[in-house]
């Protein structure tokens, strides 16, 4: 037997909730405690009598609603199971379509002004329009099925910077009608750049065996031609993967990818300003 707290607590209800079930004779609870306080007790029947009430609630039953359903003798309980997970299902794609909304503002909040603009470049400004691409995006590949996206919430920053850097691949291939010399055109593409430099700076953080103060002198001493050269090889190697290449043909089409693989291939990746960077990092330990 669990008590009227333990339930409250089990179920996130108040004990008002409960007393209007009692009320209304949805739910009774099975016994009191035999201390001074009698408080309420609920048996285990009781309480998959709550599981059931509560679900039909969540999906939108009346409680006049509920009690008829539980007082219906020729309702079969592999019925009832069947409808109201079909109910949740939706509400469940609902809810996943609203977060991943949110999670194309969050990404869409980074980018900037032009990107944005260029991503909306075949008329679509709704935040729906940042979710699907963003569906489409995740992991390179497109989420679930044709009408429900998904994005998975808990991504970490890793993550979130390559969404960032996709975005900013499908911006320069939503501009395909403009001209490969066109302002938006080439800020589109310094944006690429810097995204790529943020997750290049961040591998080579991250490898332990490297020394990050050998390597950014190396870098700082690197030419603009020698860095052309690590340029390319990021930006092959990056192309070479095949989902990313067929998720943004299906985002901006195949002369969309075409358009980028030209923008790609035309301009040069400015070689960042190492000591700025280093600079910093002194003053943090400063």
């Amino acid at each position: 037997m669990k008590t009227i707290k333990e339930v409250c607590e089990m179920f996130d209800v108040t004990r008002k909730t409960l007393r209007g079930y009692d009320e209304c004779g949805l739910l009774h609870p099975s016994a009191r405690s035999e201390d001074g306080n009698q408080s309420w007790l609920y048996d285990e029947a009781a309480i998959n009598t709550l599981w059931l009430i509560q679900i039909m609630i969540e999906v939108g039953y009346e409680r006049k609603e509920v009690k008829e359903k539980l007082e219906d003798r020729s309702l079969k309980m592999v019925d009832l199971c069947d409808e109201l997970l079909e109910k949740l299902n939706k509400k469940r794609n609902h809810l996943d379509n609203m977060a991943n909304m949110l999670n194309g503002m969050k990404v869409a909040c980074r980018l900037p002004v032009h990107v944005i603009k260029a991503l909306a470049e075949d008329g679509e400004e709704n935040v729906d329009f940042f979710a699907k691409e963003l569906a489409e995006a995740g992991g390179w590949k497109k989420a679930l099925d044709e009408e429900t996206f998904l994005l998975d919430s808990n991504l970490s920053s890793d993550d979130w910077l390559s969404l960032e850097m996709y975005m900013s691949l499908v911006a320069i291939g939503k501009l395909k009608k403009k001209p490969i010399n066109a302002e938006d055109v080439k800020n589109c593409f310094v944006n690429f750049t810097q995204i790529l430099w943020k997750m290049m700076k961040r591998g080579v953080e991250e490898d332990e065996e490297l020394d990050m103060e050998m390597c950014v002198k190396a870098l700082e001493e690197i030419t603009q031609e020698d860095f052309d050269e690590v340029y390319s090889d990021i930006r092959d190697e990056l192309l070479d993967d095949e989902d990313l290449a067929e998720a943004l043909k299906v985002t901006c089409g195949q002369d969309g990818y075409e358009f980028i693989l030209k923008v790609l291939g035309k301009y040069k990746m400015k070689k960042p300003n190492f000591k700025i960077d280093r600079e910093e990092e002194q003053n943090d330990e400063e």
